[in-house]
């Protein structure tokens, strides 16, 4: 008695907050097979018919009814040989809608989409939650404790245990919705989410899911995580099934990968990769300052989740998602990718994906390629760096792949020659005049704090794959740091610059250098202190490189303002420059949007405070 009224208040509960959040309650005695108010012809009837008809009834004004019954036919009769393959054709109906055909008045066959869900406004659907729903197929009777319909689909299951049960735990719930995939295929086909709980814990997955992918949801809103003391089951339900998220979830963070051999899995979004995404979604509109159509208020508010203030409506920087290790990047970044293209404000964009290494490239790629149905197209790789130029020149649409090797400046002309003065043994593109070369040893052992930083930027090729090195020799002078290949001298200024003999000799000094071709990019050593992205930056800009404003650019690889550029940065060596490689990245891609994101080995960082 004790252990089925405890069952009965995890389940009450369970219902109160779903009636709390809008949906609709009822008991599945009162809709069963003969009863007064009943819902279905007999126990293996998984649809609400009814409801069903009606919503496609209502969602689709101006289809006839034979092509209602058209769109009804097929949501009933799904396609696939195994569960997987049915609920992902079944996915497809519910989230493209169902392509109808009918005939007009004047004879002619027409083609429409027949809505399924009304996902811009919520209301617009039906929502109903059904307590202990008795199916039978082949022979097998089961009652799932609760059973969530969406306009007469059941789209959501939750299995239930006694909390106050020892043998009764969240594992023994989740292996009941093991049961059910194996005796009760034709209702879960329908199914986007499987929950399992003891009144304690809770866990949602999908169909497939082994057991390490039955997760916690954390969070209701994403802007914080939720109160400890709250129990799980209600952050699940009010995170997961708020009518709005639910829909989001269901239409943007279901992915089924093919792992070849026709073997599908389904994968859905973690809370964590669900709010990051809806806030990099947020900020990637205010980036590139997309309005809400004529007549309607344009969006001021921010969907925080962790995100740090800053960025100017249209300023083309969204920003830094940090990640720790395992936690789905690859997955994050797909599912990223296919919110910005199902964005109508976005207007169809172009998705270039940057990474640093060929084996990320390729790693990134196979995700992205299992996740076809997501992104609405096939993504493609970048072959070189006119491949990539070729690949941008597209009206709209397109998903690149390439690597930052592919926006480096072209090769640079040939070392610059001594001055005529020079004489003595080569020496690293110049020659030893006296005591030039020692003098640049002592330098280098004795460099400065504002060196130091510097160098620690620029070292080992880590700011774009450049070799910088430091107090170089080139004719009668000691340079700070040259890079040969950009042919870009960068100097560090103290206070002596200040006096005007001294500025005297910087005019000279650079004059010289100019005049074997090099670009001279002069710093204040405060300026690097304070700033050293916006120093980074400035050093990107005078690169030779197709958008910056150095000498013989090619100009920038698309004039086009939809392009969205997601840089993978997965060195922690990088992490100093982000800010400037970033900007750099939207330097090349004059008009384009970008979003980073950044792998992180030691935890869940907000989004970075400078961008």
């Amino acid at each position: 008695m004790t252990a089925a009224f405890t069952e009965s208040v995890v389940e009450d509960a369970a219902l109160t907050w779903l009636e709390g959040l809008g949906w609709t309650v009822k008991h599945g005695p009162e809709i069963a097979p003969g009863e007064l108010f009943s819902e279905r012809r007999d126990y293996g009837q998984v649809l609400l018919e009814g409801r069903l008809r009606e919503a496609l009834a209502r969602l689709n004004p101006a289809l006839p009814p034979e092509a209602l019954e058209d769109a009804f036919r097929r949501l009933t009769r799904a396609e696939g040989a195994e569960l997987t393959s049915r609920n992902k054709a079944l996915h497809r109906l519910l989230v493209d809608g169902v392509t109808v055909e009918y005939r007009r008045a004047d004879g002619s066959i027409a083609g429409a989409q027949a809505r399924v869900l009304d996902f811009d406004t919520p209301e617009n659907n039906d929502w109903l939650a059904v307590n202990q729903f008795t199916v039978i197929e082949n022979k097998h009777n089961r009652r799932p404790d609760v059973v969530l319909f969406v306009n007469g689909l059941p789209l959501g299951v939750l299995e239930l245990k006694n909390p106050a049960d020892e043998n009764a735990t969240i594992w023994s719930a989740f292996q009941q919705l093991q049961t059910y995939q194996q005796e009760l295929p034709t209702f879960l086909a329908y199914n986007a989410v499987l929950v399992a709980s003891d009144g304690v814990e809770s866990r949602v997955g999908t169909l497939g899911a082994g057991r390490e992918w039955f997760k916690p949801w954390r969070t209701i809103s994403g802007e914080a995580l939720a109160d400890t003391k709250m129990a799980e089951l209600q952050v699940m339900i009010e995170g997961v099934f708020e009518k709005r998220r639910f829909l989001d979830l269901l239409r943007h963070f279901i992915v089924f990968e093919d792992s070849g051999g026709g073997r599908l899995v389904k994968k859905m979004a973690g809370y964590h990769q669900f709010h990051a995404v809806n806030v990099a979604l947020h900020e990637t509109l205010r980036a590139a300052e997309l309005r809400k159509p004529a007549g309607e208020m344009a969006e001021t508010g921010r969907y925080e989740a962790g995100a740090r203030p800053g960025g100017e409506p249209g300023d083309r920087r969204i920003g830094v998602v940090w990640h720790t290790q395992g936690s789905g990047k690859s997955l994050t970044m797909a599912f990223y990718a296919g919110r910005v293209i199902r964005e109508p404000r976005m207007e169809n964009p172009t998705i270039v994906v940057l990474t640093d290494r060929n084996d990320l490239d390729d790693q990134l790629f196979g995700t992205f390629a299992r996740c076809q149905d997501l992104l609405r197209q096939p993504p493609v790789q970048a072959e070189s760096r006119t491949d990539l130029r070729e690949k941008l020149q597209v009206e709209a649409g397109g998903v690149v792949f390439t690597t930052i090797q592919k926006f480096m400046p072209p090769s640079a002309a040939p070392s610059p020659q001594p001055s005529p003065s020079g004489r003595g043994r080569h020496y690293r593109g110049g020659y030893e005049f006296a005591g030039l070369v020692e003098r640049a040893r002592q330098l280098r052992e004795q460099q400065t704090p504002t060196e130091d930083l510097m160098w620690g930027l620029l070292r080992h090729q880590q700011f774009m794959g450049l070799k910088f090195r430091r107090q170089h020799q080139i004719g009668d002078y000691i340079v700070d740091f040259y890079c040969h290949d950009a042919k870009l001298v960068v100097e560090l200024d103290g206070a002596v610059h200040n006096s005007d003999e001294r500025s005297k000799i910087d005019l000279r000094r650079d004059a010289f250098l100019q005049g074997l071709g090099f670009s001279v990019l002069r710093i204040r050593n405060e300026h690097l202190l304070d700033d050293p992205a916006s120093v980074l930056t400035e050093i990107a800009e005078a690169l030779p490189s197709p958008g910056g404003r150095g000498e013989g650019g090619e100009g920038p690889l698309s004039l086009r303002r939809n392009i969205v550029v997601i840089a993978d940065e997965a060195h922690r060596s990088q992490y100093d420059f982000i800010d400037g490689f970033a900007r750099l990245v939207r330097g090349l891609h004059r008009n384009a949007d970008r979003a980073d994101r950044q792998e992180h080995s030691s935890g869940l960082r907000r989004l970075h405070q400078r961008l």
